[in-house]
């Protein structure tokens, strides 16, 4: 089979998955990751199904965002279908909820809060065990198995989870040499991590310009998180000259792509005129598509959008719908939305 384990997660969930996925593979674990292994242009639900075929186990990275997610069920359904074993990743103390209940409960797990980086080497042990693949008793990351080798002979994918393994121990100035390592050799993961450690200061001092540079080069492959970034930054004239046109263009890439934060932010600029000429429309469309995908935010707006016929025919009950969708994400403004409408 192509794939060892399929990690099924939220898209909220992205950064920590990363770091689940780094130290596996660092340690010989093929994984498959939508956000990485999903080419642009394939229907999202045929490449699933197929990495779930082409794969001997399901991984779930759990968390209140995984909890709160409908879109994953149907993941977990089709993974029992086809009998694959499960293990549930636990990076939350909730109980399961709903069709995760049923189908979690009565598994194994691993509770993996309120640090997981420290039971990466417990993950790693049971995956080996429920494969069958002969496993070492660490729980450190094996780097010795990589760095015999020397580093300008390795692969820019293997010089990056090496440098995940480090970072997600946060020994931050090992990490960042390798990433910058591979950054150089053109990937676009490293490049987008290498973003973030300039941009907060980790194994390197902070440094915007440094950050918004890195994030470009990522961005201009189609690395999806460092579209987003890179919006931020144009709004904001964080490390580069305010340009809210940028914003937008930098934002629409992410959010076509799928990125919901890029998506609700789209419909932002669009309600607003800001870099882009006001069109509630477009504003309505892209707050749906983020809601969606659960975007509190998106959600509560959206539900604005239906109130005042912004966009939109107007619509109490669809604007009461959506409030209610956003109260259900913990948003304190869709239920004040709904107390000012008289509604419990």
């Amino acid at each position: 089979m192509k794939y060892d384990v399929f990690i099924s997660y939220s898209s909220k969930d992205q950064k920590v998955v990363e770091g689940i996925c780094g130290y596996l593979e660092s340690q010989g674990i093929r994984c498959f990751v939508a956000y990485r292994d999903i080419p642009k242009g394939k229907v999202w639900a045929a490449a699933i199904v197929e990495a779930l075929d082409e794969a001997r186990m399901m991984l779930i990275a759990f968390t209140d965002n995984f909890n709160k997610s409908e879109e994953v069920d149907r993941e977990i359904e089709l993974a029992s279908k086809k009998k694959k074993p499960i293990l549930t990743f636990r990076l939350a103390d909730s109980p399961f909820k709903g069709a995760k209940e049923y189908y979690l409960t009565n598994i194994n797990w691993i509770d993996a809060f309120p640090n997981p980086q420290e039971c990466f080497g417990e993950l790693h042990q049971n995956i080996c065990k429920l494969l069958d693949i002969h496993f070492t008793t660490s729980s450190q990351p094996r780097l010795s198995n990589i760095t015999h080798t020397p580093t300008k002979q390795r692969s820019a994918e293997d010089i990056y989870n090496e440098a995940n393994a480090y970072y997600y121990k946060k020994d931050y100035a090992p990490a960042f040499k390798l990433f910058k390592e591979a950054a150089e050799q053109g990937l676009a993961e490293a490049q987008d991590r290498l973003g973030t450690m300039y941009k907060y200061g980790k194994g390197v001092e902070k440094d915007n310009n440094e950050a918004v540079k890195w994030y470009h080069k990522a961005a201009e492959q189609g690395h999806v998180y460092a579209q987003f970034i890179l919006g931020q930054k144009y709004e904001k004239g964080e490390g580069v000259e305010r340009n809210s046109k940028e914003a937008v263009k930098w934002y629409r890439k992410a959010a076509e792509q799928g990125h919901a934060d890029a998506q609700y932010q789209l419909g932002f600029m669009y309600k607003f005129g800001i870099g882009i000429e006001k069109d509630y429309k477009e504003a309505a469309k892209w707050y749906r598509k983020a809601a969606e995908q659960k975007h509190a935010e998106a959600l509560l707006f959206l539900g604005e959008m239906y109130e005042k016929g912004w966009g939109v025919v107007k619509d109490y009950n669809e604007a009461v719908k959506w409030y209610r969708k956003s109260t259900e994400q913990g948003h304190e403004g869709a239920k004040k939305a709904l107390e000012r409408l008289g509604i419990k």
